[in-house]
């Protein structure tokens, strides 16, 4: 049985979508929560974080808990969101590592995890855009747990725009199928006012792999 997953969030999330088939888009509208922000507060103070995040921004708490139930029941870990900036990674005990710090596009969007080198521990397959002057890019990364570290980037998709307030879609969302893990092409928007992201599934990219110790798209 095929599963689609863009992203849930656990018990404050709204989640709408469609039935999954190839041939039909599938829409998921995923929303941050302010409820534990000062969990993420607390932690920052252990760091300098100045060129990501100003101190006035931790102090009016101007970042979204945008963790999934996938994220959560993987690592324990949970992510925050700055809008337009930054997302991070927030480990139990504290530890902060920072993904997808990029300037423009819609940043890091769908973080799906799978065990795609088979060691037994899941890494979280995330999809980020970023703009380039009039070139948006997308790529897929993979960010591991136990390392925690951000690996092997695969730049798959560059569209040039006309106007620098064009959207053109090179964001992916993830759905796995028989034990496989297959990228998909997928149209994002992202409400940062109320960090509200909405994936709508496009067409199946490719399926992810691991193979002689790299990641690879088939």
């Amino acid at each position: 049985m095929k599963k689609f997953f863009a992203v849930m969030l656990a018990a404050f999330s709204l989640v709408i979508f469609a039935s999954c088939s190839n041939d039909m888009q599938e829409s998921v509208i995923f929303t941050g929560t302010k409820a534990t922000v000062d969990e993420f507060a607390d932690a920052t103070k252990n760091y300098d974080l100045s060129k990501i995040i100003s101190d006035e921004e931790i102090a009016n708490r101007s970042f979204y808990d945008v963790t999934t139930e996938d994220v959560a029941n993987a690592s324990g870990a949970k992510l925050f969101r700055v809008p337009g900036k930054c997302t991070f990674v927030l480990f139990p005990g504290g530890t902060i590592v920072p993904i997808g710090a990029v300037t423009g596009g819609n940043g890091v969007t769908n973080p799906y995890c799978f065990d795609l080198d088979g060691d037994g521990s899941k890494e979280m397959i995330f999809s980020l855009s970023y703009d380039s002057n009039k070139t948006r890019h997308g790529s897929v990364k993979i960010f591991d747990f136990e390392e925690k570290t951000e690996n092997n980037i695969m730049l798959v998709l560059t569209t040039s725009r006309k106007y620098i307030w064009e959207q053109p879609d090179t964001d992916f969302c993830f759905e796995e199928e028989d034990g496989k893990l297959f990228i998909c092409k997928a149209s994002v928007s992202v409400d940062e006012s109320k960090m509200q992201i909405t994936t709508t599934k496009t067409e199946r990219y490719g399926q992810l792999v691991y193979e002689d110790g790299l990641y690879k798209v088939r």
